[in-house]
């Protein structure tokens, strides 16, 4: 039965008249009646109600225990850097054209100067704000399902982030000389550039990671396959000497962390292993492989065990 969330402005006026479906929201997740290229009611195109806000967390037992057992400790110019992602992969083919995310977009970007589980906590919950806190570029709300809060898994240095700010600086102000002495009167385009300094700085802090604490091996896989409970798997992590690791899962498949000051080997040893294990099961079964990666991720960045993947809750498999 349809609630009152459905008003005279969402119904047409001929309740009989073809072209018309009910609808679920994508962002509050209520009935309505539209035309069948809509997919988000009106009252959620702009202005959510006040109590629709975002939940980023999932498990605060989940988050502490990825916060007091993998998260490295800070040197003296270490941050933290965790961020929001918009994934357009996540959307339907009609939500791509209505919402119009393009590519991937990191919309939300901070860091944490000091260690200790409060301060940590409170970042990411300052990230759960009012769901019109967060628009696409043509004013839609950015669903739920499409947000991934990350992290880099190796802490950020700002000794290195500083150096790569000023280079940021320095073609700036070559630009900003270059017009001068052209006398170009078009400059919108550095201008607009400039007033996202900040942002450049939080692009400085992602790209410039202080000492290596893990390495990454990103597993885009059919989850059918478990490749924690591998026997083959746990076995080959014996035979190189692997004490520290954890599994991770996501929304596609899984994130391995290895602990790099215990890798003798050549990850890709270890790559190896997973794909052939992950092709017997496969075969065995016969199911259709997927989209199948596994690589090591140069970005270092993973979904946070303890929040969402895109409605996916990030959880660490192997704990003790």
């Amino acid at each position: 039965m349809l609630d009152e969330h459905i008003t005279e402005h969402d119904y047409p006026e001929d309740h009989e008249g073809h072209g018309h479906y009910i609808h679920v929201c994508t962002i509050c997740g209520k009935p309505f009646v539209a035309h069948q290229s809509r997919i988000i009611c009106k009252s959620c195109n702009n202005i959510p109600d006040e109590s629709e806000y975002h939940t980023f967390i999932h498990s605060l037992h989940e988050l502490k225990f990825f916060y007091d057992n993998v998260l490295p400790p800070l040197e003296p110019t270490d941050v933290y850097f965790v961020s929001l992602s918009a994934r357009s992969k996540y959307l339907t083919e009609e939500e791509k054209e209505i919402l119009n995310l393009g590519r991937t977009e990191m919309f939300c970007k901070t860091i944490i100067r000091k260690q200790g589980w409060d301060r940590f906590l409170r970042t990411i919950r300052k990230f759960e704000c009012r769901k019109d806190g967060y628009t696409t570029k043509n004013g839609f709300c950015i669903p739920a399902k499409c947000i991934t809060t990350y992290i880099n898994i190796n802490p950020s240095n700002t000794l290195q982030a500083l150096g790569n700010f000023k280079k940021v600086l320095t073609e700036y102000e070559i630009e900003i000389a270059s017009i001068a002495l052209k006398n170009r009167s078009n400059t919108s385009n550095i201008a607009e550039r400039l007033n996202k300094l900040d942002n450049s700085l939080m692009t400085a802090y992602q790209q410039s990671r202080g000492q290596k604490h893990w390495i990454d091996i990103d597993c885009d896989i059919n989850k059918t396959f478990k490749p924690h409970e591998n026997t083959i798997i746990k076995d080959k992590f014996e035979e190189l000497r692997l004490k520290t690791y954890w599994w991770i899962d996501t929304k596609s498949g899984y994130h391995l962390l290895l602990k790099r000051d215990e890798l003798k080997f050549d990850p890709n040893k270890l790559i190896s292993v997973v794909y052939e294990e992950y092709y017997k099961l496969m075969n065995e079964l016969k199911l259709e492989y997927g989209k199948t990666e596994i690589i090591i991720n140069k970005n270092e960045m993973i979904p946070l065990p303890g929040c969402y993947q895109g409605e996916h809750p990030v959880t660490i498999l192997n704990k003790i």
